[in-house]
C-alpha cells in the first residue's frame, strides 16, 4: 500500500523543532495519526476529513511527538483521507491519501 504524504513546517518563535513537522498514518482502525518534529510541548489542533470531519486538540511531548486517535472516523482505501495538524507555535504538517482504484460496487 503506497501512502502519499505531504508535510510542511514553519518554525515560529518560542521553541525549537528538529526540522519539518510530519504527520503520518499509524493505524487505520481505529484511525490513528502520529505527529513528529513539532515544537516541544506545543499545542496542536489536528483535523481529519474522511467519511466524516473531526477535530482534536493534543499537546506534543518533550520530543515534539504526539499520537491522536479518531475512533469515529473510518478510512477506506477507496476513499480519500485528508488530515492537517497546526501547532500553536507555528509548526504545520499535512497528510493526504488519495483514493486508490477500486472495483465498482455491485
Amino acid at each position: 500500500l503506497s501512502l502519499g504524504l505531504l508535510g510542511t513546517a514553519a518554525s515560529g518563535g518560542g521553541g525549537v523543532s528538529a526540522g519539518k513537522a510530519t504527520l503520518k498514518l499509524q493505524r487505520t482502525a481505529p484511525l490513528t495519526l502520529r505527529g513528529a518534529r513539532f515544537v516541544r510541548a506545543e499545542r496542536v489542533v489536528v483535523s481529519v476529513r474522511g467519511n466524516r470531519r473531526q477535530t482534536k486538540r493534543v499537546t506534543a511531548n518533550d520530543c515534539g511527538v504526539f499520537v491522536v486517535t479518531f475512533p469515529c472516523v473510518t478510512y477506506d482505501r477507496c476513499d480519500a483521507l485528508r488530515a492537517d495538524a497546526v501547532g500553536s507555535r507555528g509548526s504545520r504538517a499535512g497528510l493526504k491519501l488519495p483514493p486508490l482504484l477500486c472495483p465498482p460496487s455491485l
